[in-house]
């Protein structure tokens, strides 16, 4: 297909253009329901945001093509199949929506590989964020700013939540706006904008910190420097998608050695391992291959892969792993310009670093997908122009 062609270049341009206005207002809306518990609210944008993105990804297949993206198609066919192999006896809503919710994010790529995103989509997403970091700052002085939702109760802790159900979530959304916060900061020309822009990202750090989120804390610190030093970054890529898996195992195998290492004053690993080990611990071909839809259901292991593989089997794992990478290393091809897009790419490989430790931030629906695809939407280049790999 030749991109190139006025008529389909203007279609895409479009179709993206209003998908991103659609998606952006959703996300706006999601994230003030969620601390002020209009569940009903919340509910409806999240329903509307799910068929949007199943509708745009259907529609952006059908304008590009499936030449280049068959590894995501394959994504969709085997997970169906673990889904139905695990609990063809025992459908519920709550299965269905768990797969809805992983599938998010590879629907979100195949829009972004398909479709090209202009300059005002790209202005419209940062306006977005830079609303939601107002939005954060009045929750961070609210009166719930500091209340968790625990197993049995509601109870006020130390650490911010902004009024989300845990302080992880909180400095997750911190983290992804305040990237995209210094993605502006490089993308206006205005000098005012631009310290606009540098003070928000300066007290979204605060914030951050008031999270005392270790992940968080760090991978902002890796974001800042990789921006300023030298880097290959198709090592980046590889490294990127490689640490999820490299951790779950570290954590498994070195546990003895890792156990008294401490980090920001708590332990390296903090229990993850003991999490890890509900899937490592009970292997089987049948778990291997098809995952656990039943005990499972994608919840957050902490570490994306190992929720991935846990419910919807290896094979599935290596594709959403292939798809990362694909995406990633087809971009490095077409060229990232320096500037807006080097920084939107770093904060997309710090996103990715990020399912190392939560397994949310991949498969928990679609307020974490779209937040990880704001990255990619900056320096993205639809699939069809590079060479099929």
């Amino acid at each position: 297909m030749n991109y190139t062609e006025h008529g389909n270049k203007s279609k895409k341009y479009h179709v993206a253009l209003v998908v991103i206005l659609l998606a952006c207002i959703c996300m706006l809306i999601q994230m003030y329901a969620i601390p002020v518990k209009n569940m009903r609210l919340m509910s409806l944008a999240n329903r509307f945001t799910v068929v949007l993105w199943i509708a745009a990804a259907c529609i952006s297949l059908f304008m590009n093509g499936t030449k280049d993206l068959m590894e995501i198609i394959a994504i969709f066919g085997l997970g169906i199949v673990a889904f139905l192999f695990s609990i063809f006896d025992n459908m519920r809503t709550y299965s269905l929506t768990s797969l809805l919710n992983f599938y998010a994010l590879p629907m979100m790529i195949i829009f972004v590989a398909c479709n090209e995103i202009g300059d005002l989509a790209k202005k419209m997403l940062l306006i977005t964020f830079f609303i939601l970091s107002l939005l954060f700052i009045g929750f961070s002085r609210s009166s719930f700013a500091y209340r968790l939702e625990g197993e049995y109760a509601i109870i006020n802790i130390d650490d911010l939540t902004m009024g989300y159900p845990n302080q992880n979530q909180a400095a997750f959304y911190l983290f992804i706006c305040a990237i995209n916060l210094v993605i502006g900061a490089f993308y206006f020309k205005h000098k005012f904008i631009k310290a606009v822009f540098v003070a928000d990202f300066l007290y979204m750090l605060v914030l951050l910190e008031q999270t005392q989120c270790r992940t968080s804390l760090l991978l902002i610190g890796v974001f800042v420097l990789l921006i300023f030093i030298p880097k290959n970054i198709k090592t980046l890529v590889n490294v990127a998608v490689l640490w999820p898996l490299v951790f779950a195992l570290l954590a498994q195998w070195l546990y003895p050695y890792l156990e008294d290492f401490a980090i920001l004053g708590d332990t390296f690993l903090n229990g993850r391992e003991e999490i890890y080990s509900r899937y490592f611990d009970n292997l089987s071909v049948s778990t291997l291959l098809l995952g656990d839809f039943q005990k499972f259901h994608f919840d957050n292991l902490h570490n994306a892969y190992v929720s991935i593989a846990a419910t919807v089997g290896l094979p599935v794992l290596i594709l959403f792993m292939y798809m990362l990478r694909k995406h990633m290393q087809i971009n490095c091809e077409l060229g990232i310009n320096k500037g807006y897009e080097s920084v939107a790419f770093i904060g997309f490989i710090c996103a990715v670093l990020y399912f190392g430790t939560e397994a949310a931030t991949a498969v928990g629906g679609t307020n974490y997908a779209f937040m990880n695809i704001s990255l990619l939407a900056y320096y993205a280049k639809p699939f069809a122009q590079g060479e099929a790999v």
